[in-house]
């Protein structure tokens, strides 16, 4: 594998790995916010925990018990931990961002089926077709993530050590490139 390659292999692994973790800081904040009862949700969040989350607060309301919105919101967290355990254990075991792929690939379909059964009711909106951009968004990354992780694990280290010998070269030669260009100044 060339030095291009690696380097562009391991840039797209560390790109899926931090739209990972910005669905796990969003769907935790929405988590939040629909428990408190606010109006205000964001775009680019995991679905299953919010139904989770908003489940459990409609029945909380019904029955008038905030013991049930907390197991909700506990489960709701749990739910979502799961992939923040992927995005962490990801950075030295790199299969987990295959299982993140796998689970976000569920949670989509999951949002498909909803999706879905509002269109049936008559609930779709704009909002539900940048939502599903999202999900195709990050699946996306996961997928390049996932394929970046499978040709980094053919990689030797004495391969990895001869790509970053030359990109500190390449980047030494641009510094004096640049110092050079300034001599008559």
């Amino acid at each position: 594998m060339s030095t291009q390659e690696l380097t562009r292999s391991a840039v797209n692994f560390k790109v899926a790995r931090s739209n990972l973790l910005l669905v796990v800081v969003l769907t935790v904040v929405n988590i939040f916010l629909l428990a408190f009862g606010t109006e205000f949700n964001l775009l680019f969040s995991a679905t299953i925990p919010q139904l989770i989350t908003a489940f459990g607060v409609g029945i909380a309301d019904e029955i008038g018990s905030g013991a049930i919105a907390v197991i909700a919101v506990v489960i709701a967290l749990a739910a979502t931990s799961v992939y923040l355990i992927c995005w962490a254990l990801s950075k030295r075991t790199r299969i987990f961002i295959l299982v993140a792929l796998v689970i976000f690939s569920i949670e989509t379909i999951v949002f498909l089926i909803v999706t879905l059964g509002g269109l049936i009711v008559g609930l779709f909106s704009f909002w539900t077709v940048i939502e599903l951009a999202f999900h195709g968004w990050i699946l996306y990354y996961l997928v390049i993530g996932t394929i970046a992780w499978s040709k980094l694990s053919k990689v030797t280290a004495e391969q990895i050590d001869a790509a970053q010998t030359q990109l500190q070269n390449m980047e030494a030669s641009s510094a004096l490139d640049d110092i050079s260009d300034g001599e008559g100044e």
